[in-house]
């Protein structure tokens, strides 16, 4: 079960207004201790009455605390919200672009804070831009594989990006040259 995050009184205005992202003096630091919240660890956001809002990944070091991923308190950032996702991204570049060349995912424009995949045909160039995304990297790249099932992929993460490689992925991953 994920973490909570209390906001304080009136803090969710912004959030309900459409925002994605938590600055940590809206969050209620007795109730819910930031320095007690893991980097990158997803977290169920609660209004001040305690009422579910969301779910965001958090980091407790940052003026941007939290980045909310989904406005379901009971989603979580997984394969599964990563191809629904993808799959909304892809239909809607599909209409707008007569060619595969397009910035694929546009992180909070895609609600996936943190996250940018640009797309050069078969060829795609992700970027893993918070601890949030990082920790899901494997299923950042098994939902691709799944929306997009050929291709290569350069990845502009930390060199431990390149020790998920797999011979039985159809991605190749590549920290070099990006």
């Amino acid at each position: 079960m994920p973490q909570t995050l209390r906001l304080k009184k009136n803090a969710d205005r912004r959030l309900k207004a459409g925002h994605l992202w938590l600055y940590s003096n809206e969050i209620d630091i007795q109730a819910t201790p930031l320095k007690g919240l893991e980097p990158g660890a997803q977290a169920v956001i609660e209004a001040a009455n305690g009422k579910p809002l969301g779910v965001a990944y958090v980091n407790p070091h940052s003026l941007i605390c939290a980045r909310v991923v989904s406005r379901d308190a009971d989603v979580r950032l997984d394969r599964s919200l990563l191809v629904h996702r993808f799959n909304q991204a892809l239909g809607l570049r599909e209409r707008l672009f007569a060619k595969p060349f397009y910035r694929l995912v546009h992180g909070e424009g895609d609600l996936l804070p943190g996250l940018i995949v640009d797309r050069f045909d078969d060829v795609l160039v992700v970027q893993l831009n918070t601890l949030g995304m990082e920790r899901v990297r494997d299923e950042v790249i098994a939902a691709l594989d799944k929306v997009l099932s050929r291709g290569r992929s350069c990845s502009r993460t930390t060199p431990a990006a390149a020790a998920s490689n797999s011979s039985s992925r159809k991605w190749r991953w590549s920290t070099a040259n990006c």
